[in-house]
């Protein structure tokens, strides 16, 4: 963006000081992990590789969204599952908090890149 050409100037006007739209990913990626790393993302780590340890502030940004990606994928499988669980008569306290942030790390809180986003940004670059 910033090469002797110039030819990032137009461009450099939409990314402001974000560092661009990948770097918004990226620390949207790091934060969704942190938070919900205790509950949910180190007992699935450990139920898939038993052997190795987990420590949110290590992992790369390729195994955070690899991981996320994951679950995402996962969830049309187990989201049934999920409400009925939710649903159920007698639940305690935690039992309602953790399912209701699984169900909103599923729906809400996971980062997606949306293609339909790049086309726009796409097609709003080639009319500029």
């Amino acid at each position: 963006m910033y090469d002797k050409t110039n030819a990032g100037a137009i461009l450099r006007k939409y990314t402001h000081c974000s560092l661009a739209w990948w770097h918004s990913y990226k620390w949207a990626t790091k934060e969704v992990v942190k938070v919900f790393s205790s509950d949910f993302l180190a007992p699935w780590f450990h139920h898939v590789w038993p052997q190795r340890e987990f420590d949110a502030a290590k992992i790369s940004h390729p195994a955070r969204t690899t991981y996320l990606s994951y679950i995402r994928l996962a969830y049309p499988r187990f989201r049934v599952l999920l409400d009925k669980a939710l649903a159920k008569e007698g639940l305690n306290q935690r039992q309602v908090v953790l399912l209701t942030n699984l169900k909103d790390m599923c729906e809400f809180f996971i980062p997606v890149v949306s293609f339909c986003c790049v086309d726009g940004l796409l097609c709003c670059c080639k009319s500029l």
